[in-house]
């Protein structure tokens, strides 16, 4: 599983943590374990792509993301 998802615009975003992955994402990590270098570069690139998302995108551009988002984790499942 990769840790991050490709859109069609050949932008790439960090993967989410879901309930069923069979370990846990990197905010679990970061609040009840010992994060290493590659956690802390995981979760900065989660942070980078919120703040981008949230303050830069257009609501359009934000909706296509999250759309894609979701069909690439359904494919998966």
């Amino acid at each position: 599983m990769s840790g991050r998802v490709q859109m069609s615009d050949g932008s790439s975003w960090p993967r989410p943590a879901l309930e069923s992955d069979e370990r846990y994402g990197v905010g679990h990590i970061l609040r009840y374990g010992t994060p290493t270098r590659a956690d802390l570069l995981a979760a900065a690139s989660i942070i980078d792509a919120y703040g981008y998302l949230v303050a830069e995108t257009t609501c359009r551009e934000r909706d296509r993301v999250c759309r894609e988002m979701r069909a690439s984790l359904e494919a998966v499942r």
